[in-house]
């Protein structure tokens, strides 16, 4: 018969805990803000006769505008990929050429060939692949995205569109949007409000935005609001407390001429937590716990020494029979310096937890600030996970070293 598997001990469960939560921390500590895309306008084809049988299907592009600037200079960008989107999907895209290498297009607009070398197949093949077979006709926005010679692509991009009808293609006029929202502030609390912005690329695309709320699984209209230089806003008053799962808001941007620009909308999700009162009392110093002076007159070890003392260690003698008073009290030298370790250990775990439950209150909220105002707390928190992970292996070795019956 199976024996059932002992149960694992406690410290064992709390040191692997510990280490979840470093790795966490470490995560959030590590993690950087969304950056907000910017399209940077059209572009056009060069060459290609019209069929998406043919190959290639153009020969090259012409931007009306230099590539934004690298994040590292030392790694210019000095080529561009052109890749087309789904209609059903907008983050998902399939590539369809890649253009020479040459020098650095950071400094204006440029014309550039596609490279021959690098095939991707027809445009009718990538359409299939994008589509998952079937009829591949209808309108297909294309994105031109600047590279580094290493292949570190750029976040914005140049946008065109095509129409599909059969087996040709044919540049479209119309232009794609882009839509993104933030709140002002990032992180509002119960009863105040919040502005909701609503920013349209390009900022030239004339239409409204309709912004609306989903509540109890049902879309509440909120406003609608003329875009006005790239922008609409509406404000929400009255907040109330939105819990971990937020408040999800829809903005749509409908377009004055459909045939000029594409609509767009993006999903938002805005969340309210209670104020917290700001401390008034003075600063804590870090001295709140005494440090022993070895002369306690208890036969129990000093406040401060840690739990596993020596007293608690099997010994040659019987320890039920109490000493003469003080005789039982470990050097004072040994005792004071584990006992000032002890009071320090105590007051930064205590300061470590106060900042974390305040920054971490901020980072919760207001999409890309979690990074920068959990940073400390993270890294704070990942030191004392740490600790506790090693505390924690350090009592199952002592733990079972008791079992067998070693000596200290």
């Amino acid at each position: 018969m199976n024996r059932p598997a002992p149960l694992r001990p406690p410290v064992a469960l709390l040191a692997a805990l510990a280490l979840l939560c470093g790795a966490l921390a470490a995560v959030l500590a590590l993690a950087a803000p969304a950056k907000a895309v910017t399209v940077h306008g059209t572009f056009t084809l060069k060459g290609g006769s019209g069929s998406t049988t043919a190959k290639p299907f153009a020969t090259g592009v012409t931007t009306p505008a230099a590539c934004p600037a690298p994040a590292d200079p030392a790694k210019p960008y000095v080529k561009a990929l052109l890749a087309v989107v789904s209609p059903d999907n907008r983050e998902q895209t399939v590539n369809l050429a890649v253009t020479t290498t040459g020098d650095p297009l950071s400094t204006g607009p440029f014309t550039r060939a596609f490279d021959t070398a690098v095939d991707y197949g027809t445009l009718q093949d990538r359409l299939l692949e994008l589509r998952g077979g079937g009829p591949v006709d209808g309108r297909y926005e294309l994105r031109l995205a600047c590279r580094t010679a290493h292949g570190a692509e750029s976040d914005d991009y140049f946008s065109a569109m095509i129409e599909v009808t059969g087996t040709t293609w044919t540049p479209v006029a119309q232009l794609t949007t882009v839509t993104e929202v933030v709140s002002d502030p990032a992180a509002p609390t119960v009863g105040g409000r919040a502005r909701i912005v609503a920013t349209v690329q390009p900022k030239e695309a004339a239409g409204t935005v309709s912004f609306q709320k989903f509540v109890n699984e049902e879309l509440i209209d909120i406003a609608t609001v003329d875009v006005v230089a790239g922008k609409a806003e509406t404000t929400l008053t009255g907040l109330t407390l939105t819990g971990p799962e937020g408040l999800p808001v829809l903005a749509t941007f409908t377009p004055t001429t459909p045939e000029a620009h594409t609509g767009s909308f993006f999903v938002f999700t805005l969340y309210v937590h209670e104020a917290t009162a700001s401390p008034t009392g003075p600063t804590p110093t870090g001295t709140g716990t005494p440090t022993p002076t070895g002369t306690a007159t208890s036969t129990e070890s000093p406040t401060g020494t840690p739990t596993e003392s020596p007293t608690d260690e099997p010994t040659d003698e019987p320890t039920d029979t109490p000493g003469p008073t003080g005789t039982d009290t470990p050097p004072p030298t040994a005792t004071d310096g584990t006992g000032t370790t002890g009071g320090d250990g105590t007051t930064g775990g205590s300061g470590d937890g106060t900042t974390g439950g305040s920054s971490g209150g901020t980072g919760t909220h207001g999409g890309g600030s979690l990074a920068a105002t959990g940073a400390t707390t993270a890294a704070s928190a990942a030191l004392g996970s740490l600790a506790l992970c090693l505390l924690g292996a350090a009592a199952v070795v002592h733990a079972r070293r008791r079992k067998d019956g070693a000596r200290p």
